[in-house]
């Protein structure tokens, strides 16, 4: 089997590729303000449709899915180790983008087959910000623990780089780093101000979720609980392996004719 995809792959062009993406998932915001924190690192998996349009473009659609986390007891600073939240959510994350080589590339070649590179496009994702209370989790969105409720479904602008290598005429591997800018700030369920607690009247979970400090929440009405100036990021990274997917029956010349270049 082996030796007929070989054989195919000097007869075709490999336009198109199909792999799967190992690696870990981050977050930045309230809760974790720093760039890059280990406490916070998940496991993150993807899988993705490459198309190489010619040797220094390619069109691509990804799958990820991770989980990120933010506490505030993990940090340094005063006021966070106060407010005292955190939650974990997992997402799940579509992606279309955009790659640039920064040299010509061929997959299934030895002749051009590396390269760094870089990439953008535009992603929709899902959350789901929970947190504990107790011996139980609870889906924050629900509680309104700002006094309001938030879509958990959102957009972001993906960009970010990596490596990547044809190392056999079907196999490509390489490493990938992508940060995702959501158009949210609600990753987290932190983003504004504490409100009323005569909000939460009948729900005692919602009053302890929203206030975690051990200052009173009449006290606290109406000061800062999040930065609402501010959109939550994540990020994956790790590393990738795709199979080359062939144009049976097509001579290279007919179905890559960009290649020339």
């Amino acid at each position: 089997m082996l030796l007929f995809f070989a054989y195919v792959s000097t007869m075709t062009a490999q336009r198109h590729e199909l792999g799967v993406f190992v690696g870990a998932a981050n977050y930045n915001g309230e809760l974790n303000p720093g760039p890059l924190n280990l406490n916070f690192l998940h496991p993150g998996f993807g899988v993705m449709y490459r198309y190489n349009k010619n040797k220094f473009v390619s069109y691509k659609l990804e799958a990820f899915y991770g989980w990120v986390s933010g506490d505030d007891a993990k940090s340094k600073d005063s006021f966070q180790i106060q407010r005292n939240l955190s939650f974990f959510s997992h997402v799940l994350d579509f992606s279309g983008e955009v790659e640039f080589n920064f040299f010509p590339f061929i997959p299934g070649t030895q002749e051009i087959y590396f390269t760094p590179y870089i990439f953008a496009g535009f992603t929709i994702f899902q959350f789901n910000p929970t947190a504990n209370l107790g011996d139980t989790n609870y889906a924050l969105e629900p509680l309104h623990t700002e006094g309001g409720g938030y879509s958990r479904v959102a957009a972001a602008l993906p960009f970010g780089g990596g490596f990547k290598m044809s190392v056999t005429q079907i196999i490509n591997i390489g490493f990938e780093l992508g940060v995702r800018r959501t158009y949210t700030g609600y990753l987290d369920d932190v983003n504004g101000v504490y409100p009323d607690p005569k909000v939460f009247a009948g729900n005692p979970a919602a009053a302890a979720l929203s206030n975690r400090s051990n200052i009173p929440s009449e006290v606290l009405v109406g000061k800062q609980r999040g930065n609402q100036s501010g959109e939550d990021w994540y990020m994956f990274a790790g590393f990738w392996i795709t199979f080359n997917v062939f144009n049976i029956g097509k001579h290279s010349c007919e179905a890559f004719p960009h290649f020339r270049y």
